[in-house]
């Protein structure tokens, strides 16, 4: 299959509900991973197939693998990007109607729970499959509002996810980053939230909600519980601060004595 098939209509005509385009897109192949940053007319509804992404809408950020079936409301800047580790294939809908978001919503999808898992996903996915031949053909329109008004039908069975809440398996995520690279040099936070796809204020939001503490002092607490543990199997205070992350020794003996009341020297 192409890495690119679509197909678009005129513009919307004041139905109920009415389709302005669908498609399918492959990332696998391609080079520069660009995030959109979108706001049109239009609802959006893609269901991934393959890799993962995050879509960032209202100020949260949501994984999407395989399954996902995920909202991009009309009127709403947002963005979504593909995975550079993994990349992400998709099917879509773009829609509009005096209908359209009730529709939406009546899937539990909204501005403020954009991702669902629907349980049935294969049939979904063969409601695409049998419409992607026809996005070049002509006079296809009824047919793909049909096909639209399956996949409501069949969407509106969705996963029970996991209890935990999305902002909770962000800040396991970090602190397994963290733990993982505490001891190079040149980690930063901003580094950790761009490896989630996250700002680094949403970051240090949820980290402090769940927490109590930021980023940074989960950082300096770890490089310090490790430096002590060093120091005290007898390695010297040189060795301990570059095993730590530190390449200035004075930040990190100033870093050291605030953080336990007492120099490095001390804990030989």
């Amino acid at each position: 299959m192409d890495d690119l098939i679509s197909s678009t209509y005129p513009l919307y005509n004041g139905d109920d509900l009415y389709v302005d385009g669908f498609g399918y897109q492959c990332f696998e192949r391609k080079r520069i991973f660009l995030p959109p940053r979108i706001c049109m007319y239009y609802h959006m509804l893609h269901f991934v197939i393959k890799g993962k992404g995050v879509l960032t809408l209202n100020g949260k950020s949501f994984p999407l693998s395989k399954g996902a079936l995920f909202y991009c409301p009309s009127n709403t800047k947002l963005t979504y990007h593909t995975s550079l580790d993994d990349p992400y294939s998709y099917y879509w809908f773009n829609f509009t109607g005096k209908d359209a978001e009730k529709k939406v919503n009546s899937l539990g999808l909204s501005i403020d729970n954009p991702v669902i898992y629907p349980q049935n996903s294969q049939n979904i996915l063969e409601i695409f499959r049998k419409l992607m031949p026809l996005a070049k053909l002509p006079d296809t329109q009824d047919v793909a509002l049909g096909s639209l008004y399956s996949l409501f039908y069949y969407a509106k069975d969705t996963k029970n996810l996991p209890n935990k809440k999305q902002s909770s398996i962000y800040v396991e995520k970090a602190i397994e980053n963290i733990n993982a690279n505490f001891s190079n040099p040149d980690l930063k936070i901003n580094h950790v939230a761009e490896h989630l796809h996250l700002s680094i204020e949403y970051l240090s939001k949820i980290f402090k909600e769940e927490t109590g503490t930021t980023p940074i002092s989960f950082l300096i607490s770890r490089r310090m519980e490790e430096a002590n543990k060093l120091l005290k199997q007898g390695f010297t205070v040189s060795a301990t601060a570059e095993k730590c992350g530190y390449v200035d020794m004075c930040n990190f003996s100033k870093t050291y004595s605030k953080h336990f009341g007492y120099p490095p020297s001390k804990a030989l």
